[in-house]
């Protein structure tokens, strides 16, 4: 439960820090001042894309994982959905292993 928290704070600090920089994006009228905050905001969700990537998701994640590497997913921590006949990387877990099943 702590480590949801941590997350959720940390997902909502780095809005947050988004959020200003756009906010200066809209006042600005000096070129120079606005390209910097452009490529600020694109570092930004760069990294916040990086982040995701890791461990920041509070969704599954479905994969499509051929039947002969079932057995791989399953020891990388990937869960079988019976219902809807699918393989899902649980929310909070790294998607980097499941890269090649995306």
């Amino acid at each position: 439960m702590r480590t949801h928290r941590r997350v959720y704070d940390q997902k909502a600090y780095r809005a947050a820090i988004l959020r200003d920089l756009q906010k200066q994006l809209n006042l600005s009228t000096d070129p120079g001042v606005r390209e910097n905050l452009k490529s600020q905001i694109n570092q930004h969700l760069q990294q916040d894309r990086e982040w995701e990537l890791s461990f920041g998701r509070s969704y599954v994640t479905p994969l499509k994982v051929p039947y002969s590497e079932r057995f791989e997913a399953q020891k990388l921590g990937a869960v079988r959905n019976r219902e809807l006949k699918r393989w899902e990387v649980p929310p909070h877990k790294a998607l980097r292993p499941f890269l090649r099943w995306m």
